[in-house]
């Protein structure tokens, strides 16, 4: 009997335990979620002085200015465009025209968002300022953005392949190129890299467009005031990926207008051969508290485009440290590569320059440089 009993009080309490854990969790879950309707009028906070209005920008022709960042490597940051989707819709000229009227559109700042965009172009007034942020309509994160640059090829660019590199766009994108759906991007931390040689124009100009789609759920901004204390966090965007989620707005930043879509990092085009080395990593081990040798292990992907085999000669240096490796690749063949300590002990560092913390020494960088070489000629670097 009293065995059962036992089993009967202790199962209560489990119960209690389990109900008590459900409330909290809906209770956080609701805090967390954000609002479900736009919040009472009369709550928004109120300035006490007259908005800052800014004045707009006139458009001017775009500029595109190749800056080489390495041999092959150049960022296409300028000459972009951007325009909302209503403008893109009702033009009778197709967007991939070069003879398209762009005189609606904006001088887009890249890398940025589309806010960022709209802020320099004094669209609407810099939110960092009073309650400017009150007069940025919430409505730019619930539709589409275009992007758009007309740009030709640098000279003297002989190597095979080209290639379009976007280091991040927020929430997803469609990139065309010459009026053919070039790939696809989902999420700001997601890169995309694309094979353009096929479509690419060598000779003349290109007109390359990329569409912005917004997130799914963008949630609604709480704007906290006096009258409100600081309100729900905003978590909705959680249900779209754990990208910028603080967009909606938290206990400590109000609502992003455009939840930060956009192109919000370097766009870059390359030119290689067949052979091109991708992700490359470098993994250090220092044996602390030991400082007097670090073990350092890189490990990158080569990839073979082309139809034939092909004989890679992979080979880098940091600094006067230097080693390589041949290996072969079927067509179409890509595969991890990796450079040991074990296998290379050149990679064991003697007293190695550490980055220290701010105030205990000096942030030190090495450099480390890759290159795949096929038939004594360098393919990607």
């Amino acid at each position: 009997m009293k065995r059962n009993q036992y089993k009967l009080c202790r199962g209560f309490i489990l119960l209690i335990v389990f109900c008590f854990q459900q409330s909290v969790f809906s209770q956080t879950y609701e805090m967390n979620f954000g609002l479900h309707q736009p919040q009472d009028s009369s709550t928004l906070p109120v300035s006490r002085t007259k908005p800052q209005l800014p004045e707009r920008k006139s458009k001017i022709d775009a500029q595109v200015i190749f800056k080489q960042i390495s041999e092959n490597k150049f960022e296409l940051n300028s000459g972009w465009e951007m325009a909302d989707s209503k403008t893109v819709t009702a033009s009778p000229i197709s967007i991939f025209n070069p003879n398209l009227n762009t005189s609606k559109w904006y001088n887009a700042t890249i890398p940025g968002t589309v806010l960022t965009t709209l802020v320099d172009q004094g669209v609407y007034p810099d939110p960092y300022y009073g309650l400017n942020n009150m007069l940025i309509p919430d409505s730019l994160c619930r539709e589409d953005w275009w992007y758009r640059l007309e740009f030709t090829l640098p000279e003297n660019k002989d190597k095979k392949l080209v290639w379009l590199l976007f280091n991040g766009i927020n929430y997803k994108a469609d990139v065309w190129l010459n009026r053919k759906l070039l790939g696809q991007i989902s999420g700001a931390f997601a890169r995309g890299s694309f094979n353009a040689t096929d479509l690419i124009d060598k000779q003349g100009k290109n007109v390359l467009a990329v569409n912005i789609h917004p997130p799914h759920n963008p949630g609604i901004p709480h704007e906290q005031s006096s009258k409100t204390d600081k309100g729900p966090n905003g978590g909705q965007l959680c249900l779209d990926g754990p990208t910028f989620i603080s967009s909606e707005g938290w206990d400590w930043v109000p609502g992003i207008r455009d939840r930060n879509i956009g192109i919000w990092q370097n766009v870059v085009l390359s030119f290689t051969g067949d052979v091109t080395i991708k992700d490359p990593q470098i993994i250090t081990d220092l044996p602390l508290p030991d400082t007097t040798v670090s073990a350092i292990k890189i490990k990158a992907t080569v990839i073979n485009h082309s139809n034939h085999q092909k004989r890679i000669l992979l080979k880098g240096n940091i600094e006067s440290t230097s080693f390589s490796k041949n290996l072969n690749l079927d067509p179409e063949e890509s595969k991890q590569v990796f450079f040991t300590p074990e296998e290379f002990h050149q990679l064991n560092i003697s007293n190695p320059r550490l980055w220290w913390p701010n105030g205990y020494g000096r942030q030190e960088l090495y450099l480390l440089n890759l290159e795949a070489v096929v038939d004594g000629e360098i393919s990607d670097r």
